[in-house]
């Protein structure tokens, strides 16, 4: 059995500039001969980890305008397809109706993972690397830091963000790149409107159960002062008066405790006379 890959690539910021900010435009500005963005290593170890994969098939994707160099990256590495899907920045549910249509065995995104997973009922899993797929099962390692690590697994389809602190992505040369700015890449443009529409369906409204404030009952008696409490024990004065709280009768028969144990203090050592 083939499994099917897809993979986020995506273009950043090259965060070993030195940048500076247009204060009229607010556009980031770098030095001359600098390059501004840059594909991001993450998503090129992705590309990596999943063209390990036994006979998978490996289509990489990108979210959003602007990442034809990754996607050019991930062709050059070796996957076979490319895709560059428009209108779904923010939308999850737009994007993961599309992923759902493509039938993929394995997602490997970045933080949005986690939601596609959520969003489909697939198994999510975090923080991996060495993934292996076998008899319907996914496997990978979690590195745990200061050499340790564990095995885990997922049943697939999964949904999986790599672990970005261990190996590095493989060097694609420049000829490699150049080699494959003929090869198509596949533009989708979602119709974000029927999920927008779905997730603007609110369900019948439910009576909200009504809280009590804290405060808000009538307020307790203040609790009688110790000084009373030892008079009623040693049978002068009127004793005190009932706490009208759970928490003030808790603290009186606290203090009305602490005052019989002074009382047989007195009396052990004959210091009523």
């Amino acid at each position: 059995m083939t499994p099917r890959v897809f993979v986020q690539v995506w273009c950043e910021m090259d965060p070993s500039l030195n940048l500076r900010v247009d204060r009229q435009t607010g556009v980031p500005l770098v030095e001359g001969g600098d390059v501004l963005m840059r594909v991001s290593p993450s998503g090129r170890h992705a590309v990596d980890a999943a063209l390990k994969i036994a006979n998978a098939e490996v289509i990489a994707f990108a979210v959003g305008d602007g990442h034809e160099e990754a996607l050019r990256h991930a062709l050059a590495a070796g996957a076979p397809r490319a895709v560059q899907i428009s209108g779904s920045d923010e939308n999850i549910a737009a994007l993961t109706a599309w992923l759902a249509g493509q039938k993929p065995d394995l997602v490997i995104a970045d933080r949005m993972a986690g939601r596609i997973a959520a969003s489909l009922g697939w198994a999510h899993l975090a923080g991996v690397d060495q993934l292996q797929t076998m008899d319907g099962r996914l496997r990978a390692i979690r590195h745990l830091g200061r050499g340790d690590s564990e095995s885990v697994t997922a049943a697939l389809p999964a949904a999986v963000c790599m672990q970005t602190e261990s190996g590095r992505a493989r060097y694609i040369s420049q000829i490699r790149i150049a080699g494959v700015q003929e090869l198509p890449i596949e533009r989708v443009t979602l119709d974000v409107s029927a999920s927008a529409r779905k997730n603007a369906e609110v369900g019948p409204l439910q009576q909200a159960r009504p809280r009590t404030r804290l405060g808000s009952a009538s307020p307790a008696a203040a609790p009688a002062k110790a000084v009373d409490r030892l008079n009623a024990l040693l049978g002068v004065g009127t004793a005190p008066a009932a706490p009208a709280s759970k928490a003030a009768a808790t603290t009186a028969k606290t203090s009305g405790q602490m005052a019989e144990e002074f009382v047989r203090y007195l009396r052990h050592n004959n210091l009523f006379n």
